[in-house]
């Protein structure tokens, strides 16, 4: 089992219960690669600090997994309701509407 790739944080403080959307402490302070890391815990530290502050600035519900079947990417969803399913409508939403017509025309 592996330890913890991400170091302490600069500062913790509990008494802060909320951070304003998008913002850091007054101080600066968030988490950081623990020293010393290099290859893929360095890039696993590095993906946990921008989930951490995703998390915190109200984004991470808009990183999704597109709907396509046998797509596996992720993307952010830049729409303004915060609904789309597809990585790319071009490619991946095409395709899925294409097979739902099909499926519709298919004689039963």
């Amino acid at each position: 089992m592996r330890a913890c790739v991400l170091g302490p944080a600069q500062r913790t403080d509990p008494a802060v219960e909320h951070r304003n959307r998008g913002e850091r402490e007054a101080d600066g302070a968030r988490p950081a690669p623990a020293p010393g890391l290099a290859g893929v815990d360095l890039l696993v530290a590095e993906v946990g600090r921008v989930v951490l502050d995703a998390v915190a600035a109200g984004t991470w519900p808009r990183l999704k997994a597109c709907a396509a079947h046998g797509c596996r990417w992720v993307y952010y969803d830049h729409s303004p309701g915060g609904r789309s399913r597809w990585c790319t409508m071009g490619i991946c939403g095409a395709r899925a509407k294409m097979r739902a017509y099909r499926e519709r025309r298919r004689p039963g």
